[in-house]
C-alpha cells in the first residue's frame, strides 16, 4: 500500500509540514513583500515614471504568481533585471525581486538555486536593515533547508527569526517561523516538540488575528493526530484545514488535505471513501496547475483501481504520471509510480516487467531508506543540543537511535536482498512463474513492512508477526523448503500491544542461517512464540538447528555475534533503571547425553 508522499509548495504561507503523508513548502513571504513594497515604494523610487513602471512589473509579477503561474511571473521581473541595469534602482526592490525568484526555485523544487537568491536577498535586508525584512529571509531559507532534510541549519534560522521578532515587537508574525518549526518536529517525529510548538502557535495567531496561519495550523494537528495514530480526529483537523485554505484561495493547501484524507482511508483499507477524496485532490490540483499533488493523487487513484480489478483504469492512470514525471521530481513519487507498475504487471501476469518495477522500487526505497536513517540521527542531534540541561537522558536517547538504526542495516542486509532477487530470477529461468509470482508478492510485501517499521518507535505486534511470516517464508523457499515454522500467542493481544520494530526478525535470521541452515540430517523446525508475565512480553526463539557450538562459520558466526550485540544494546537501554535483569537469554539444547539439539533464545520487553 502506498501512503507516504513527499512534494512542495504553498504561494502564502510560510510553513513547512512535511511529516507522515505530505510536505508543504513556502511562504508566506510574498503576501509580506507586497505589504511592504506599498507603504515603502514612494519612499525608495527617484523616478516617478519609474515608480510607476515597476509597481505596474509588480502587480503584474504578484498576479501571476497568485494564480500559480510561476513561469511566466518570471517574465515581469527579467524586465525589472533589465531596468536595474540602466537605472540605479533602490536595495529594497534588488531584495524583493531576489526573494520572489527563490520562491519560483523553491516551487520548482530547485533548491540550489532557491537556497542562492534567497542568500542574496538576506544580504540585501541585511544592508537595508529593517528587522521584518531580515526575520522573513531567514523563515524562506528555513524552508530549503528542510526540504533539503539539512535541519540543524533550518533550526538555526528559524532561532534567528523568532528572535529578531521577539526583540522588535514584531510578535504577530511569530506564526509563520513557529509553523516552519513544527514542520521540522513533525518530520522528526518528535510528537511532544510539535504539540508545544502548534499550541503557541495558535496562540499568536488567535491574538493578532493571523489569518494565513489558521488552514496551515490545522494541517499540522492533521500530521499530530495521524503520528498518534488518530485517524478520526486527523480527518476532522483536514476538513478545518480544508474550510479555510478555501475560503483564502490556499488551493494548494487545501489539495494536500484532501489527498491526506484519502491516505488515511487507504490505510484502514477503505477504497471507496479514499478514491473520494483522492479524486476531490486530483480535480482541485488540476484546476490550479499543482503539479506534485495532482501526480501523487494521480498514483494513488492507480493503486486503488489496480485493487479493486478495475485495470484499465491503473495503465490510464500509470502512463499519465509516467508521462508527466521528471527526474527532478521526488524519489518517494518515483518509488510510488515503480510500485504500482510492479503490482499492475504482476495482475497481468507480466511477471518479467513486475520484477524489473521491482527492482525500480527497490532503488527508490533505498535512498529513501537512506534519508530515514539520516533524519533519524538529526533528530536525536537536534534534540540533545535543544535540551542540554538532561545530557544523561540524551546521550541514551541517541545510542538508542543508534542502535535502531544499526538493526535496521542489519535487517535490511544486502546480501539477503540480493539472495531473493536471485532466487525469483532462477524461478523464471526455469519457468515457474507461479513461484516466480508467489516470491515477488512476499519479498515486496517484505520490503514495504520494513520501511513501515523505521517510521514509528513501536509497531504493533500483529504488524511484526506479519513481517516474519514473510521473511521466514523467503527463506523456507530459498532453502528448499527444508524446516518448518510456527508463530503463536498466548494469552497476548496482537493487535493491542506495541514492541520496538527492530528486535523479531534478526533473531529469526539467526536462528535459521545459523542453526537450521546448517542442519544436515532430519526437517528443521523453528518455533516462535509470545507469552506474557506482569512485566514483560516473553518472546522465545526455538530451533533444533546445529547450535552455537556445532556453529564453526566463523565469518557467519561474525555476523551473528553482531546482530545479537546490537538487540542486547537495544533492550539494555529498554530496561535502565527498571531493576529486571536477565531479559535476553541463549539457551543451548542439550539431550541426556550432552548432545546439542538446538538453541532457544528469551527475550522479555517491557509492557507499557
Amino acid at each position: 500500500m502506498i501512503l507516504h508522499q513527499r512534494h512542495v509548495l504553498n504561494n502564502e504561507s510560510s510553513i513547512l509540514i512535511k511529516a507522515t503523508f505530505n510536505k508543504i513548502e513556502c511562504g508566506f513571504f510574498f503576501y509580506l513583500e507586497f505589504r511592504n513594497f506599498e507603504t515603502n515604494s514612494k519612499q525608495s523610487m527617484a523616478s516617478k515614471s519609474r515608480e510607476k513602471e515597476i509597481r505596474k512589473l509588480w502587480d503584474e509579477t504578484k498576479r501571476l504568481y497568485d494564480n500559480y503561474e510561476y513561469d511566466k511571473a518570471l517574465i515581469p521581473l527579467d524586465k525589472i533585471d533589465e531596468l536595474t541595469k540602466k537605472h540605479s534602482v533602490p536595495t529594497e526592490i534588488l531584495m524583493k525581486s531576489a526573494n520572489t525568484r527563490g520562491a519560483i526555485h523553491s516551487y520548482n523544487s530547485d533548491y540550489k538555486n532557491a537556497e542562492k537568491y534567497f542568500l542574496l536577498s538576506l544580504d540585501y535586508a541585511k544592508q537595508i536593515g529593517n528587522p521584518g525584512s531580515v526575520s522573513i529571509r531567514y523563515d524562506n531559507l528555513a524552508g530549503v533547508y528542510i526540504h533539503t532534510d539539512r535541519y540543524n541549519e533550518a533550526i538555526d534560522c528559524l532561532e534567528t527569526s523568532r528572535r529578531l521578532k521577539e526583540q522588535n515587537n514584531l510578535e504577530k508574525d511569530l506564526p509563520a517561523t513557529l509553523l516552519n518549526l513544527a514542520n521540522i518536529y513533525s518530520d522528526l517525529r518528535d510528537i511532544e516538540a510539535l504539540e508545544r510548538t502548534l499550541k503557541e502557535c495558535i496562540f499568536y495567531t488567535r491574538k493578532y488575528n493571523y489569518t494565513r496561519a489558521y488552514p496551515l495550523y490545522h494541517y499540522g494537528m492533521g500530521l499530530l493526530f495521524i503520528l498518534r495514530k488518530d485517524h478520526k480526529n486527523a480527518r476532522k483537523e483536514y476538513n478545518k484545514c480544508i474550510r479555510f485554505a478555501l475560503s483564502l484561495n490556499d488551493f494548494v493547501t487545501a489539495a494536500k488535505a484532501f489527498s491526506n484524507i484519502g491516505n488515511s482511508y487507504l490505510e484502514l483499507k477503505e477504497w471507496g471513501q479514499a478514491k473520494k477524496e483522492f479524486t476531490g485532490a486530483l480535480k482541485l490540483a488540476k484546476q490550479h496547475n499543482i503539479r506534485g499533488v495532482e501526480l501523487m493523487a494521480s498514483i494513488q487513484l492507480g493503486v486503488i483501481a489496480n485493487q479493486q480489478g478495475d485495470t484499465a483504469s491503473a495503465i490510464e492512470l500509470c502512463r499519465y504520471v509516467e508521462s508527466n514525471i521528471t527526474t527532478e521530481d521526488f524519489d518517494l513519487m518515483h518509488r510510488d509510480l515503480a510500485e504500482l507498475k510492479s503490482h499492475i504487471s504482476e495482475s497481468q501476469g507480466q511477471y518479467k516487467e513486475a520484477l524489473e518495477s521491482n527492482k525500480k522500487y527497490l532503488e527508490y526505497y533505498t535512498k529513501e531508506y537512506d534519508n530515514e536513517m539520516s533524519r533519524s540521527i538529526q533528530s536525536l542531534q537536534a534534540k540533545y543540543d535543544a535540551e542540554k540541561k538532561d545530557r544523561a537522558l540524551e546521550k541514551a536517547k541517541l545510542l538508542q537511535a543508534q542502535s535502531e538504526l544499526k538493526a535496521l542495516r542489519a535487517q535490511m542486509d544486502p546480501h539477503f536482498i540480493f539472495n531473493a532477487l536471485n532466487s525469483m530470477r532462477k524461478e523464471l529461468l526455469v519457468g515457474n512463474v507461479d513461484g516466480a509470482d508467489a516470491y515477488l508478492v512476499r519479498f515486496s510485501k517484505l520490503l514495504r513492512l520494513i520501511l513501515d517499521t523505521t517510521r514509528t518507535p513501536d509497531i504493533k505486534l500483529s504488524d511484526n508477526i506479519e513481517l516474519l511470516h514473510l521473511y521466514i517464508q523467503i527463506e523456507q523457499n530459498r532453502q528448499g523448503n527444508r524446516f518448518d515454522y510456527s508463530i503463536k500467542t498466548k494469552g497476548v493481544d496482537p493487535d493491542s500491544t506495541y514492541i520496538p520494530g527492530l528486535i523479531l526478525q534478526p533473531l529469526a535470521e539467526n536462528a535459521i542461517v545459523h542453526g537450521l541452515y546448517h542442519k544436515k540430517n532430519g526437517q528443521g523446525k523453528l518455533q516462535i512464540t509470545f507469552s506474557k508475565t506482569k512485566q514483560a512480553l516473553v518472546i522465545k526463539v526455538r530451533d533444533n538447528g546445529v547450535g552455537r557450538l556445532a556453529n564453526k562459520d566463523k565469518a557467519k558466526a561474525g555476523h551473528t555475534s553482531h546482530a545479537m550485540a546490537i538487540i542486547r544494546e537495544t533492550l539494555d537501554l529498554t530496561w535502565q533503571g527498571r531493576g529486571v535483569k536477565n531479559y535476553f537469554t541463549v539457551k543451548d539444547l542439550m539431550t541426556k547425553d550432552n548432545i546439542n539439539i538446538g538453541t532457544e533464545v528469551t527475550v522479555l520487553l517491557p509492557l507499557s
